[in-house]
C-alpha cells in the first residue's frame, strides 16, 4: 500500500515470532472435549458424533504478534471457490464459498473469519455440519474429526449486506467491501477479506482463488486473476469468472463492480496486460499506463521474472487517497490519473509489490517493511534504471534530510504499519545494503529471496539469511543498525 502523500538474530532487540507457519496451531481446551448434545443458540446442523475420542480444536487466531485474533489454526486452505450474486438495485449478496483445505491435526472443530454476514448452511465433505457465529468467527463442528493430511471440502452458504469495517490501522479509515462512488470494490489490508467471504484471514495461509460474480448486465466486473468471457444469462444479469492460479494472501484479493472499460494486450515475456478504468478516463489512463510494459521489463531484470500470469491497474471510479497492491490488479483512485505521468512513481511502487508483498508475503505484520520498504525502493529503481534519473539527486538527497527523524522500520507497532519510517528508512536500508555488498550481490540477493520464498511468506530473518548467503558477509550488525536502532546510521558513500 502507498498513501497519496522477526528474526532470531534480532531477538534480543525484538520479541518477534518465528517464520514457521502457525496455521496449524491448535487449542487443547479440555473444557470443551465433549460437543453439546444439541446445537446451541444460533447453531444449525446435526449433532456431532461423540462416539470417537476427542481430538483437537483449531485455534481462533493464527498467532500474529500484532493481531493475534486474525486467521485460524489447525488447517491450511488450498483453494477458495467463491460464487456471489449481486442483486440489481441492492447491496445484498447471496453467496457460497467452497474451500479445499488440508487438516494439520485431527480437527473436531475449526473457525473461519467472517464479519457482518449471515451463514445459512455449512457442509464438510458433503455432510451438514453444526456451526455458530460469534465475534466475527464462524465456528464449525463437523460430524467427525478431519483426517490429518487429508484434503477436505467445506461449503459455506451465506448472505447479507457487506459493509466496510473500521480499520485496525490509522489509514485507510475503513476497509473491506466498500460501496464506492462508482460501485463496490474491495480494500483488504490487513483484514478486510472477512467482510465479504469466510476466510483464514492472515498471509500465513495463502491459497488459490476462483471467483464467480453474477451482477446486473449494466455493470462490468473486474477481479484478480485471469478472466473468462462473460456469460449473458438472458435475464438481465451477466456472470463473470476469474481464476488466480498462484497462491495469494487473503488481503490481496479484490474485485470491483461498475462502469469500467477493460483493455487487454500482450506484455513482455508472455505476461497478459489488463487495465480497467472508467470510460471518461480512457484518454489520460491510456497515456499514464503506457509505461507498464517497460516498467515490467526493467523491474523483472532487477527482481527476477514477473511472478504471475497477468498484470494491470484497476483505476476505480472513486476518489481513493491511497493505492493498494492487490495481486495482479492493484487499486488506484481516479485522482492518480492525469494524463501527465505525475503519479508514475505510485504505479512503480504497486508493481514492485507484486514481487515483494504478493509473491513473497510477510510472515507477520511486524515484518511490513519487507513490503513497503522494498516497494519504495522499486520507485528508485524505476527512476534510475528505467528513466535515467540519478538517485543521488532525488531519493538519497531526501533521505539525508529525513533519516534523523525516522524510527526503525522493523516492528513499527500495530498502529504504525504505514509509518513513513517503514517506507523511507526501509528503502534506505536497501540502498545502504546495495552500497555495502555491491550491485552484483545486492541484485542477486533480491532475486534469490524471491525465488526461495515465492508463493509463501518470509520474515526479516529470512531476508537477512539470503543476504548473508549471497554476499558471504556477516550482516548482523548492519541490519541491527538499520532496522532496529532508534537512530538511523549515515548512508555509506
Amino acid at each position: 500500500m502507498v498513501g497519496a502523500c522477526g528474526s532470531s538474530r534480532l531477538d534480543e532487540a525484538l520479541d518477534t515470532t518465528s517464520t514457521t507457519s502457525t496455521a496449524s496451531s491448535v487449542s487443547t481446551d479440555e473444557s470443551d472435549t465433549t460437543p453439546p448434545s444439541t446445537p446451541g443458540p444460533g447453531s444449525r446442523g446435526p449433532t456431532p458424533d461423540t462416539s470417537r475420542p476427542p481430538t483437537e480444536v483449531g485455534a481462533a487466531g493464527i498467532g500474529d504478534p500484532y493481531f493475534p485474533d486474525l486467521g485460524n489454526g489447525g488447517y491450511d486452505v488450498e483453494l477458495y471457490d467463491l460464487t456471489i450474486d449481486i442483486a440489481e438495485g441492492s447491496d445484498i449478496i447471496d453467496a457460497s464459498a467452497n474451500l479445499e483445505l488440508v487438516a494439520d491435526v485431527p480437527l473436531r472443530r475449526f473457525n473461519l473469519d467472517l464479519r457482518g454476514l449471515d451463514v445459512t448452511a455449512v457442509t464438510v465433505d458433503g455432510r451438514a455440519a453444526t456451526f455458530d457465529q460469534e465475534a466475527g468467527e464462524v465456528i464449525i463442528t463437523p460430524t467427525g474429526p478431519l483426517d490429518v493430511g487429508g484434503r477436505h471440502t467445506v461449503q459455506v452458504e451465506y448472505h447479507g449486506d457487506p459493509e466496510p469495517q473500521g480499520s485496525r490501522v490509522e489509514s485507510p479509515p475503513s476497509i473491506g467491501w466498500v460501496d464506492g462512488a462508482g460501485g463496490p470494490f474491495i480494500v483488504g489490508e490487513p483484514d478486510g477479506a472477512a467482510t465479504w467471504f469466510p476466510v483464514n484471514d492472515h498471509p500465513l495461509d495463502k491459497a488459490r482463488y476462483r471467483i464467480t460474480i453474477t451482477a446486473p448486465s449494466t455493470e462490468t466486473v473486474v477481479a484478480v486473476g485471469v478472466g473468462a468471457a462473460p456469460i449473458d444469462n438472458g435475464d438481465g444479469t451477466t456472470t463473470w469468472r476469474f481464476e488466480a492460479r498462484d497462491p495469494m494472501a487473503s488481503y490481496l484479493v479484490t474485485l470491483a463492480v461498475g462502469d469500467y472499460r477493460v483493455v487487454t494486450s500482450d506484455g513482455p515475456d508472455g505476461v497478459i496486460l489488463r487495465h480497467a478504468f472508467p470510460p471518461d478516463l480512457a484518454e489520460p489512463a491510456t497515456t499514464d499506463l503506457a509505461s507498464t510494459g517497460p516498467m515490467l521489463e526493467v523491474l523483472s531484470d532487477a527482481f527476477g521474472p514477473y511472478p504471475f500470469e497477468i498484470y494491470g491497474a484497476l483505476i476505480l471510479d472513486h476518489q481513493l487517497g491511497f493505492a493498494l497492491e492487490t495481486q495482479t490488479l492493484p487499486l488506484f483512485g481516479r485522482g492518480f490519473v492525469d494524463g501527465q505521468g505525475t503519479f508514475e512513481w505510485i504505479f512503480a511502487h504497486e508493481l514492485t509489490h507484486q514481487w515483494f508483498g504478493d509473491a513473497v508475503s510477510p510472515a507477520t505484520w511486524a515484518d511490513i517493511w519487507l513490503n513497503e520498504g522494498f516497494a519504495t525502493y522499486g520507485q528508485l529503481l524505476w527512476d534510475e534504471l528505467g528513466r535515467g534519473i540519478d538517485p543521488e539527486s532525488t531519493y538519497v538527497a531526501n533521505w539525508r534530510v529525513q533519516l534523523p527523524s525516522l524510527g526503525p522500520p522493523l516492528d513499527p507497532g500495530p498502529d504504525s504499519l504505514f509509518d513513513p519510517a517503514v517506507y523511507e528508512r526501509g528503502a534506505a536500508t536497501l540502498h545502504a545494503l546495495r552500497r555495502t555488498v555491491g550491485d552484483d550481490a545486492f541484485f542477486a540477493t533480491l532475486q534469490t529471496y524471491v525465488e526461495r520464498f515465492s508463493g509463501g511468506t518470509a520474515s526479516t530473518d529470512d531476508f537477512i539469511t539470503v543476504a548473508e548467503d549471497v554476499s558471504g558477509t556477516d550482516l548482523t550488525a548492519f541490519f541491527d543498525a538499520w532496522l532496529v536502532q532508534p537512530t538511523a546510521p549515515t548512508l555509506p558513500e
